[in-house]
């Protein structure tokens, strides 16, 4: 995914792979020194992209826009994101040993949830060329 941040009006867009959870929650695992992730600490409203870069140009899009909210991910919620993030990525293990090492100390990076509050949804396949839809969270 591409998530975009502002603060003082400068904007900044980054990729991170990402998880999700049955809410519709983005997890994403990212570096709290960031300029991304010191944005969201200043301005928690984000907008995030989810598309295949492999689609073809002029053929059947799918994709969604979301605009949401990001905030660091509390103790409480780290086993279940954590667990998530695992088992979509199961390399990652390697680096956090568990989903409470997402937080450890000797880990630099930190995961972040993203509530959606709008998600439009493009499927050109379904619901033909042009056309969306919109989800309000």
């Amino acid at each position: 995914l591409t998530i975009s941040t502002a603060e003082n009006k400068q904007p900044c867009s980054c990729t991170a792979y990402y998880c999700f959870d049955d809410r519709l929650n983005l997890y994403v695992c990212t570096d709290p020194g960031t300029l991304h992730c010191r944005n969201i600490e200043k301005n928690p409203l984000v907008a995030v992209n989810i598309v295949d870069s492999r689609q073809e140009w002029g053929g059947h899009l799918q994709g969604l826009q979301i605009q949401g909210k990001a905030q660091r991910v509390g103790i409480k919620e780290l086993i279940k994101a954590g667990g998530l993030y695992i088992k979509r990525f199961s390399k990652s293990i390697l680096l956090v040993k568990n989903a409470k090492g997402f937080h450890a100390s000797v880990f630099k990076s930190r995961l972040y949830k993203i509530t959606p509050k709008k998600i439009k949804v493009f499927d050109n396949k379904a619901f033909g060329k042009k056309e969306s839809r919109e989800l309000v969270l």
